[in-house]
């Protein structure tokens, strides 16, 4: 930069030009500065109208209007299968809606048609947080269902025990959680508030419908399923690692039976709606008590486990008696 004696000497014009130098050599070091990152709050990814515009479509797609909402975990996928007459919704179809192109062999679609009676939306594979997408995609889907008219949500997941009481194959009855994500300030509720999803601050110690839970309980007696029925503690990893030594040990003194990387989020915004929740687990790895187990856990946790056909098929008529209980206010 010149000196204010060099300045001095020269013509207006040539002081002009070298002003316009110094300002562009300015303007080209602010462009090589790296910018701040600024995030956007979760709530304000998507609009109450633009997710209002998704569930307009979805109506007009399949001409029903859903009372229960079903999201199923990768092992129980075919739950979707019991759903007769179902309408196919592809989700590129739905303005805004997101696609999950990152996980192999996923369905695109929402479901929409009756089991038991009731009708039904349902929605195979989830949007999970640890291929990349954010808490507010993950959770869209149940406030799209929420404004399609569904007042119960069904919701499934793999999990990984903590219990050692616990067995590959249980099938766990979710009647609380505990939000990891959530401790670290990590909650699809974060940002301006909007009071048409729900209220600003949010009781979670009633999210699990008691009715719901007992009622399951029933009928999985009723099944014969007391071997492989549980009712326990949820805890939601952010993933895709899983869980080491110490962290499962942690998780066992902090009253966690069993934990995942999914669910709790969906929970809180179904919970948010003032829609009426019952969650379930399938246990796809047991916990692990000494050295020796720990290496073939972690040598099970790099792949995908096979899941007896009689567990899943447990589930699947565990969740179409609860439809029908629920459509019949049983």
């Amino acid at each position: 930069m010149c000196s204010p004696t060099c300045c001095s000497g020269k013509s207006p014009i040539a002081r002009r030009l070298q002003a316009i130098r110094q300002q562009r050599m300015e303007e080209e070091e602010a462009l090589r500065r790296p910018k701040p990152v600024i995030c956007t709050p979760e709530s304000e990814l998507y609009a109450y109208g633009e997710i209002e515009a998704m569930a307009e479509h979805i109506m007009k797609v399949c001409q029903m209007r859903p009372r229960i909402g079903l999201i199923c975990g990768h092992f129980l996928r075919q739950l979707v299968d019991i759903i007769e007459e179902p309408v196919l919704i592809p989700f590129e179809d739905i303005p805004q809606f997101p696609v999950c192109s990152t996980l192999e062999g996923a369905r695109n679609h929402l479901v929409v048609g009756t089991v038991m009676g009731a009708t039904v939306m349902a929605m195979q594979d989830r949007f999970h947080t640890y291929e990349g997408y954010q808490l507010a995609s993950s959770v869209l889907p149940v406030r799209v269902m929420k404004l399609c008219g569904v007042q119960h949500i069904l919701l499934t997941c793999a999990a990984a025990a903590v219990n050692p009481q616990y067995a590959v194959g249980d099938i766990m009855l979710i009647k609380d959680h505990i939000n990891m994500l959530g401790m670290f300030d990590r909650t699809p509720l974060t940002g301006a508030h909007d009071p048409r999803f729900g209220v600003r601050k949010l009781a979670m110690t009633r999210a699990y419908d008691r009715h719901l839970l007992e009622k399951s309980l029933q009928i999985g007696r009723e099944l014969g399923f007391d071997d492989c029925l549980q009712v326990g503690v949820f805890g939601c990893l952010c993933g895709p690692t899983c869980k080491t030594n110490a962290e499962g040990e942690m998780l066992r003194v902090m009253g966690v039976d069993a934990v995942g990387m999914s669910l709790v989020h969906e929970v809180i915004v179904s919970h948010h709606c003032g829609l009426k929740i019952f969650s379930l687990g399938i246990i796809t790895l047991a916990a692990s008590k000494d050295d020796e187990q720990h290496e073939v856990a972690e040598a099970q946790e790099t792949q995908e486990m096979e899941m007896p056909m009689q567990r899943l098929q447990a589930c699947t008529d565990l969740i179409s008696r609860l439809i029908y209980c629920i459509h019949n206010n049983l």
